[in-house]
């Protein structure tokens, strides 16, 4: 519990100094690659489907709304993957967001979840 803690307070100390260091900035992307990518989740090809998935994320707030869209669908591989990304949003887990700073926040949620 005291680790935890600790990581906790530690995390909340550092994040804005590694927020300012990020220097991989969300990738650019057009409304059409965005609808692409959507297309894409459902491809029977499961590398399209992943590289989609990952193109998503890297364009961050820019697909949010074409991913609540998507979250819809009555396609149930389309709907997982949007629901994920979505929820990489919802946690913090941008795409500008430091490495160490998303992995921390694994760490959290996984000792969160052992105590259940």
């Amino acid at each position: 519990m005291r680790l935890t803690s600790l990581i906790a307070l530690l995390a909340l100390m550092v994040f804005p100094v590694f927020a300012a260091m990020a220097q991989t900035p969300a990738a650019k992307a057009d409304q059409a690659s965005i609808a692409r990518w959507i297309r894409d989740l459902a491809d029977g090809d499961f590398e399209a489907r992943e590289k989609a998935s990952n193109s998503l994320w890297k364009a961050g707030n820019a697909a949010e709304k074409a991913l609540q869209e998507a979250a819809k669908s009555d396609d149930l591989e389309v709907k997982k993957r949007a629901q994920e990304i979505l929820q990489k949003f919802a946690m913090g887990q941008l795409p500008d967001t430091p490495l160490v700073v998303r992995e921390l926040h694994g760490y959290e949620f996984q000792k969160y979840f052992e105590c259940f």
